[in-house]
């Protein structure tokens, strides 16, 4: 009770003043300080039974403690845990199971989480859920919407959480029909009703170009959250709306929901991308002045964007030069690519210096100095800047696209 209610403290307290203690009450006492965070304490109190009580542990404190490592990120730690239950026998019994599957998935293994998600005997909708959330967080998001169809054609249905993996899935391929097969059902088993559900559907209409559907069910929403309007504005944004952006923003501040760090970011990458020059310095000055938000890295990195996309190069130059902290790669990329849209070779090769001062080059530094010397005609300079690309072994990789043809989708790079 105290676990669950954060009071790690009394708990412990409770704990160490008994005088006998057994599986329940160590299982108790390792719940509580992973439900609150302390997860090396409860890994010490496992240690600590172990010694005491030998190698007797039931299927739900492995589970607590497999969650434990999945919050630390320990997939080593994971790993050791997984053949303790192995040892014990509880590998494959489904809580267990599932809770590996999740420990896999979250700490980025996608090959381990699919290779016990085929060794499980027994799987349910939890088990699907962890494994298609892991592909989708890993970037296999076709193999996730893979796991969907397997999932229903074995007929287990898809609960919550599963469509919380499925919908990103459809976002990240920008797979239109299984999106709004997935929205239909969601709406008949009454998901709909659930805020997470709703901005996934609103992220995954905006990825598909269907904004006008994702403003239908944002304004269909019961309740919003933050994440729901930052969702919209950025939907909005990477079409060019910049203006529908700034409208939302004004709504969001009517309706009395106050924008985080995210906002700001999505506002003036939509001001960026609408050239509303005037519009976003307005935005940047009033988040910290307002707001009290202080401007971070990827704010600069929009300010800069929008000034480099509007040709105003040596405005963009003087403010990372005013920044409160050294500027990054990309930052200087930001506005190397914005030297060769206009063709400012001075500048550029300024720039390019300052980003190989940084540490280790990079593709992008290459491909973006050498379209600036190709769109100036300088091709003994672009000559040299492959040749030293290929000395330091940097490639080029091909950008891959995805289409969606009668319900399949379709995956291709240049030259296909």
């Amino acid at each position: 009770m105290y676990g669950k209610c954060w009071l790690l403290a009394y708990a412990k307290k409770i704990f160490c003043a008994l005088a006998f203690k057994n599986e329940v009450t160590w299982s108790a006492i390792i719940g509580a300080c992973v439900t609150c965070n302390a997860i090396e304490e409860g890994l010490e109190f496992f240690r600590r039974m172990r010694m005491e009580v030998g190698e007797s542990s039931s299927p739900v404190m492995l589970a607590t403690i497999v969650r434990g490592c999945a919050k630390l990120n320990d997939l080593n730690l994971g790993r050791q845990i997984h053949c303790y239950t192995i040892k014990l026998g509880f590998a494959l019994e489904l809580m267990v199971g599932n809770t590996l599957l999740s420990m896999y998935a979250k700490c980025g293994s996608v090959n381990d989480a699919m290779g016990f998600f085929e060794e499980m005997q027994v799987k349910d909708s939890v088990s699907y859920s962890a494994i298609i959330s892991g592909c989708v967080q890993s970037g296999y998001a076709e193999e996730a919407l893979q796991l969907f169809h397997k999932m229903q054609l074995v007929g287990i249905e898809p609960e919550l959480a599963t469509m919380m993996g499925f919908l990103p899935a459809c976002s990240y391929l920008a797979a239109l029909q299984h999106g709004v097969c997935g929205h239909g059902y969601s709406v008949v088993r009454g998901f709909t009703a659930d805020i997470s559900i709703c901005n996934a559907l609103i992220d995954m209409y905006c990825k598909c170009g269907k904004m006008d559907a994702a403003r239908n069910v944002f304004d269909k929403m019961y309740q919003k959250d933050v994440v729901s309007w930052n969702t919209m504005i950025v939907g909005y944004g990477i079409h060019g709306l910049g203006r529908e952006a700034i409208l939302l923003f004004e709504d969001m501040q009517n309706e009395g929901h106050k924008p985080d760090e995210v906002t700001f970011i999505a506002l003036l990458s939509a001001c960026s991308h609408s050239g509303l020059v005037r519009e976003g310095k307005h935005v940047f000055r009033i988040m910290s002045q307002e707001f009290n938000i202080l401007p971070k890295m990827d704010h600069y990195f929009c300010m800069v964007d929008l000034l480099g996309r509007a040709g105003r190069l040596d405005e963009a130059h003087k403010l990372i030069s005013t920044m409160p902290f050294e500027p990054d790669a990309y930052l200087w990329n930001a506005l190397l690519a914005a030297c060769r849209v206009h063709k400012n070779i001075e500048l550029g090769e300024e720039v390019s210096g300052k980003i190989q001062n940084l540490g280790p080059a990079s593709t992008a530094n290459f491909v973006l100095l050498y379209n600036l010397y190709t769109t100036a005609q300088r091709w003994d300079d672009a000559a040299n800047v492959r040749i030293q690309q290929k000395e330091l072994g940097f490639k080029k990789k091909p950008g891959c696209s995805w289409i969606e043809v009668n319900g399949t989708i379709h995956a291709f790079v240049g030259g296909d």
